[in-house]
């Protein structure tokens, strides 16, 4: 870990990702449309990453992907998860920042589609 500043907590930094390395994608809130995610992932599958999807990923349960606790597990599965290298958190933008802390406590670099929070403070 590098430090960042006096008084600050150590960096933490995670491996560098590279080809081979698996990428564990999770909707934790709204469910997400294969139409839209399947292009996307097949991307990163044609740079090398290997795709572990979440159990409700295309689930709809009154739209959202599982219920309370099939989305929860389906998080906290990849968090825990050792071959997981790396998180892509789908959820609104709101969520976004405490999921984003979770994932790197664990070790885990982390995509996210869409601004880190919705305030500067969040971020």
């Amino acid at each position: 870990m590098l430090p960042l500043a006096k008084n600050s907590k150590p960096l933490i930094k995670p491996k560098r990702l590279k080809p081979g390395d698996t990428i564990g994608i999770v909707a934790p809130c709204l469910i997400a449309r294969p139409e839209s995610m399947e292009q996307g992932l097949r991307g990163l599958e044609q740079l090398g990453f290997l795709i572990k999807r979440a159990p409700n990923l295309y689930s709809d349960t009154n739209g959202y992907a599982g219920s309370i606790e099939e989305r929860a597990a389906d998080f906290n599965a990849m968090l825990a998860d050792p071959d997981v290298d790396a998180v892509c958190i789908c959820t609104p933008s709101g969520l976004h920042a405490a999921q984003a802390l979770a994932a790197i406590q664990k070790g885990k670099h982390v995509l996210i589609e869409k601004p880190l929070a919705t305030t500067v403070e969040d971020a």
